[in-house]
């Protein structure tokens, strides 16, 4: 597997693992990028990852409400292709706003739940998201994976900071 896998475990620090947040991150990734006939090895890829994390019995509810996710994401959210490689550095948007959406649920963050479906889905779709996004961070839960705490505060000042680089990368310079 690459080194932007499940199983890259960067040497001590001494910082916490993020090792929900990046379960997360590789898992929607590679079912995002699966729905492409050239990405699609990454099914097999993100299986054959979270099967040697959690074992085959204990992945299999995980990796049904993943793709149950991805999927109502695809069909609600405002922008559907709001995702990256498997091996880029950096998170989307759209993968910060629903790592961002687990975190609140799991953690009860009424406010962060709805600014993150207000950025993320459409209004027919948010429902359907919520639902979906919360058995996926039930089954994280359930795995012993707790995201760490997002805010609704960390959302805004996230957004703030990629709409000023977006509108950077296309100011003109006289």
């Amino acid at each position: 597997m690459r080194e932007s896998t499940v199983d890259y475990q960067p040497e001590e620090t001494g910082r916490t693992s993020y090792s929900a947040e990046r379960l997360f991150i590789y898992g929607l990734r590679c079912v995002q990028n699966g729905f492409y006939a050239e990405h699609f090895d990454q099914w097999r890829e993100v299986w054959e990852g979270y099967r040697r994390y959690f074992g085959s019995r204990d992945c299999t509810p995980v990796l049904d409400a993943l793709w149950r996710f991805v999927r109502n994401y695809r069909r609600y959210a405002k922008s559907p292709t709001g995702f990256h490689r498997l091996d880029c550095p950096r998170m989307a948007r759209d993968e910060y706003l629903s790592m961002a959406l687990l975190s609140a649920l799991q953690h009860h963050d009424e406010a962060c739940v709805r600014r993150c479906l207000d950025e993320i889905a459409r209004p027919a779709g948010r429902a359907a998201l919520q639902a979906t996004a919360w058995q996926l961070g039930a089954e994280y839960l359930g795995l012993g994976q707790r995201f760490f705490p997002v805010s609704e505060t960390d959302v805004e000042t996230t957004l703030i900071t990629t709409e000023a680089i977006e509108t950077a990368k296309t100011a003109t310079r006289h």
